[in-house]
């Protein structure tokens, strides 16, 4: 038996019930916290069908018999508290020491810290392929208080991705006590899992010996560093820094999330990972790493802390140094810059025609209060195309002429709607497919309460989106996606360098085009000569290359007056665009010629996307 053996023994917990029973085994994964299975606390505590989902509050009671301290020689049990519950959903039903249905695990968080300086906590080691490895597994199964150990053969990962467990023959079969004992693996001498399931007994009431079950290491290592070691960091300071940890949360959180506000440290942290699990795709960084980030920029904390935090975040979500330093940067920027724009409202429109060629079904969302430098709220969905809701809706199919000529009515309808319900600004995305790229929304008439009808683009910013890259009919390529992901977050990083600098002129020969869009600093395009529509052109460099950004002129240059004002545009800051395109559109001057109602803008973010289409839940 090795000393690592050894020493894994004495960072072994048994579980009490109020009565002292046994209840099963947890471990320590830090110096003051434990991993266990939720079935175990729930027999510990008693909980019954109705109580079990909810986190529990009551203490739970739990000794370390193999390193004995004084707390223990007297007698004395330690108190711990749940801070992380996923609990099996099939429990009561399956009667089983787990079922098949949920992760069965719990992070304990010990009341007093441990006094001891021999008692190391237990490190996970995640393996993939665990085959045929010898393990041992150390718990408190009936009538063994002092422990017992068992051992085995490792087999394959099941479909919930379980390690499934072989117990030798001459070896004490799995049973309950063993419930939350960590999973040693003898062939790379470290903890690969935790001990979760056994198989029920047969009619004769003998136990099915090769039917045990562990979670590997993997799951509960992703527990532990993306919400335990964070808690861990953050716990010795909550008192001292409450106010600017509330700060980072609500920054974090979408306005549209109807969650209710999380008040203690573990509440916080538990939210924020939620809200990743629920709403990765549309995010650019996980909100645990925005909410270090902001904490790290924080005047109050200490440099201790703000290493902490940053290389907390390296190890857990892989962000090198000098992407944490540019997160930190942007970040501070936008809490300091006084002219960084207001939040504003989305409305997102789609020209969709995938049931019928050429003719186009309108739906539209609208995100409220869409944060600059996160637009990941959950979008209120508001279909326009069901005529049986409303016999007086005009036809829900419209051909490009009609499109062209004029905007349609249920869009009208719903920014009557929308202007009487936002406050603050709002910025109309339209998402168009590539055949109708050269269509202009911006200049729909739209008639305000005491105002003249004038093209909309005058009242908001209106920006163009690609809706094939939606993925509706075939998927966006990856590697014409992950380039538009990657030109947007540059675009997140260089905000404060003017158009010109990052826009790159495509008025000239293609290979000078590609040279100069290989560069580090390029995000989008200009033009200044008409486009034409469709393959070969502007339109296809677009999708190929992953442009989120473009500003082209549906009528050439020459032909347009106040071309000073075009350059204005290319000397602003690029976060400024879409609302200098506004500003600029609303020049009085004879619409046939003024470049404002002649220029479109591109401005496609692959991190807003309407909730129904394929990349919302998911990356490309």
């Amino acid at each position: 038996m090795s000393d690592k053996f050894l020493a894994y023994q004495k960072a072994i917990a048994r579980i009490l019930d109020s009565d002292g029973r046994i209840s099963g085994t947890g471990f320590l994964v830090s110096e003051n916290y434990l991993f266990t299975c939720a079935h175990v606390i729930i027999q510990a505590l008693g909980l019954n069908q109705e109580s079990f989902l909810e986190t529990p509050q009551a203490l739970i009671s739990l000794d370390f018999p193999n390193y004995p301290t004084q707390l223990e020689r007297k007698g004395i049990e330690r108190k711990a508290t749940v801070i992380i519950w996923k609990p099996c959903l099939e429990f009561f039903q399956s009667k089983l020491l787990n079922a098949q249905v949920g992760e069965d695990i719990a992070l304990l968080e010990l009341n007093e810290p441990l006094s001891c300086d021999e008692l190391e906590s237990i490190s996970l080691t995640p393996v993939e392929n665990p085959w045929d490895h010898e393990f041992r597994v150390y718990g408190f199964p009936n009538n063994y208080n002092l422990g017992l150990s068992t051992m085995g053969k490792l087999r394959t990962l099941q479909g919930r991705r379980w390690v499934q467990l072989k117990v030798d023959a001459n070896e004490p079969p799995i049973e309950g006590g063993f419930s939350g004992a960590p999973l040693w693996d003898e062939t790379v001498e470290g903890v690969i899992g935790m001990t979760v399931a056994a198989e029920k007994c047969d009619p004769q009431g003998n136990r099915a010996r090769e039917v045990s079950f562990a979670i590997p290491a993997s799951i509960l290592q992703k527990i532990w560093l993306r919400q335990g070691r964070l808690i861990e960091l953050l716990r010795p300071c909550k008192k001292s820094l409450k106010q600017q940890i509330q700060r980072a949360y609500n920054a974090c959180r979408p306005p549209a999330w109807n969650g209710e506000q999380p008040t203690t440290l573990v509440e916080i942290v538990s939210a924020l990972n939620d809200l990743d699990e629920r709403d990765s795709a549309n995010r650019e960084y996980s909100p645990l790493v925005e909410f270090a980030v902001r904490l790290a920029n924080c005047a109050e904390i200490t440099n201790v802390l703000r290493q902490d935090l940053q290389m907390w975040v390296e190890l857990t979500f892989e962000l090198d140094g000098k992407e944490f330093a540019r997160l930190r940067d942007r970040l501070a920027n936008r809490q300091t810059n006084p002219q960084e724009p207001d939040p504003k409202s989305s409305l997102l429109i789609s020209l969709d025609d995938r049931e019928v060629k050429a003719q186009y079904q309108i739906q539209a969302w609208l995100i409220e209060s869409d944060k600059i430098e996160n637009s990941s709220a959950r979008p209120k969905q508001q279909e326009l195309n069901d005529d049986s809701k409303d016999d007086s809706r005009e036809s829900s199919y419209y051909s490009f002429p009609q499109l062209a000529s004029q905007m349609p009515k249920p869009i009208a309808d719903l920014l009557d709607e929308v202007f009487d319900k936002i406050e603050g600004e709002l910025q109309i995305e339209v998402f168009v497919p590539f055949d109708i790229l050269h269509l202009a929304p911006d200049s729909w008439e739209y008639e305000m309460d005491w105002d003249s009808p004038r093209p909309i683009g005058c009242h908001c910013p209106v920006v163009l989106r690609v809706w094939d890259r939606l993925g509706y009919k075939k998927p966006y390529k990856k590697r014409f996606a992950s380039q538009w992901k990657k030109r947007w977050k540059r675009k997140k990083n260089d905000e404060s360098h003017c158009c010109s600098q990052v826009l790159v002129c495509s008025d000239r020969a293609d290979d000078e085009i590609y040279t100069d869009w290989a560069t580090e600093i390029a995000i989008g395009l200009r033009k200044t000569k008409t486009p034409k529509p469709g393959k070969g052109g502007l339109f296809s460099f677009l999708m190929v290359e992953g442009v989120p950004i473009a500003l082209w002129l549906r009528q050439d240059f020459d032909r347009c007056c106040s071309g000073e004002q075009y350059q204005e545009l290319l000397n602003a800051p690029l976060w400024e665009l879409p609302q200098k395109l506004r500003i600029v559109r609303n020049a009085p001057r004879d619409r046939d010629t003024h470049i404002g109602h002649h220029l479109s803008l591109l401005w496609d973010n692959p991190y807003k996307v309407p909730p129904d289409s394929p990349l919302y839940n998911a990356f490309i």
